[in-house]
C-alpha cells in the first residue's frame, strides 16, 4: 500500500509550523518593547534588513555610509521590524532555509537538526517536490510512518528550543 498523498499533508505540516512557530517569537520579542541594543544582532539585522539590502546592492560609499549611520543610530531605539515575511520558506523548506530561519529568528542549532537533514529535511521536502510536479513516487506505509514520527519528533525539539528561548530570555543580549 502507498501513501503518496500524504507527503504533501505532512511535507505542509512541517512548512507551517516552522513559518507559524518562527514568525510568533518574533512577535513575541517585539510585544517585549525592548530597545535594539538589548536584543541579540539577529534582530537588529531584521530590522535593517532593507537598508543592509540597499547597501550590498549598490557601489555608491554614500549608501553604504548612511547604512551604518543609522545601524549606529537604531541601536538604542526601539527594536521593531516586519514579521510578516522574516520567516521566507519560499514553500520549498529544505534544510539550507531551515537553518537560516533558525539563525534570523535567534533559535539555537542542534546538532539534531544537521542529523535530521538527510534522513527528514531533505528526503521529505524532495517527496513533495515530485508529487508535486507530477512524477511518480511510491512511498510504502513503513517509511511514510518514519518520516511522519521523525518529522513530528524534529517539530516537538523546535517547539521546545522556542519554549526554552522564551523562558530564558535568550533573545536578550
Amino acid at each position: 500500500m502507498t501513501v503518496r498523498g500524504a507527503i504533501p499533508i505532512l511535507y505542509a505540516h512541517w512548512e507551517g509550523f516552522v513559518k507559524s512557530l518562527g514568525t510568533a517569537y518574533l512577535e513575541f520579542v517585539l510585544s517585549r518593547n525592548k530597545n535594539f541594543d538589548n536584543l541579540k544582532p539577529n534582530f537588529l539585522a531584521l530590522g535593517m534588513k532593507k537598508h543592509l539590502h540597499d547597501a550590498t546592492s549598490t557601489l555608491k560609499g554614500r549608501v553604504f555610509v548612511e547604512a551604518c549611520d543609522l545601524i549606529l543610530a537604531k541601536r538604542s531605539t526601539r527594536a521593531y521590524f516586519l514579521t510578516l515575511d522574516a520567516v521566507e520558506t519560499g514553500s520549498n523548506l529544505g534544510y539550507d532555509l531551515f537553518a537560516n530561519i533558525l539563525h534570523i529568528v535567534g533559535l539555537p542549532f542542534r546538532p539534531e537538526y544537521e542529523t535530521a537533514r538527510n534522513t527528514i529535511i531533505e528526503p521529505l521536502r524532495q517527496f513533495r517536490n515530485t508529487i508535486a510536479h507530477g512524477k511518480e513516487l511510491v512511498v510504502n506505509t513503513v517509511r511514510y510512518n518514519e518520516l511522519h514520527q521523525k518529522t513530528f519528533a524534529l517539530l516537538a525539539l523546535l517547539r521546545d528550543d522556542l519554549d526554552n528561548a522564551v523562558t530564558l530570555k535568550s533573545y536578550l543580549a
